[in-house]
């Protein structure tokens, strides 16, 4: 636990001498904190998992097809925003189920199904 600590001390006093004041301010914290709470979400669910005795390798995957859902749904079919949403949401949510489902009927480590 101490190494950790260290190596945040090491960290931050670097980035202190060597960045740019700008990262420093409010617009600076903001710019770095966004992506790094999106990836913390998804680092929760995963956490989750671990926890649980389970590891699900699907993650990235199915962002990316979340991702492809809600773009196709706004451009190609060109439906409102929140109608997008909703179904990326329930196609993800789908897809989860789906996984899920795997693992228990066939009795298969999650690792394997979500490779």
């Amino acid at each position: 636990e101490l190494g950790s600590m260290a190596g945040l001390i090491v960290v931050t006093i670097f980035f202190v001498l060597t960045a740019n004041p700008a990262m420093f301010t409010l617009s600076g914290f903001m710019n770095f904190m966004q992506p790094a709470a999106q990836l913390g979400i998804l680092a929760i669910g995963a956490t989750l998992l671990m926890i649980g005795g389970e590891f699900d390798l699907s993650i990235g995957s199915m962002v990316a097809l979340a991702g492809l859902v809600f773009g196709v749904s706004l451009v190609t079919f060109e439906l409102p925003l929140i109608m997008a949403i909703g179904i990326t949401l329930i196609f993800a949510m789908g897809a989860g189920m789906l996984n899920g489902q795997i693992v228990l009927r066939s009795g298969l480590p999650s690792f394997i199904v979500t490779l």
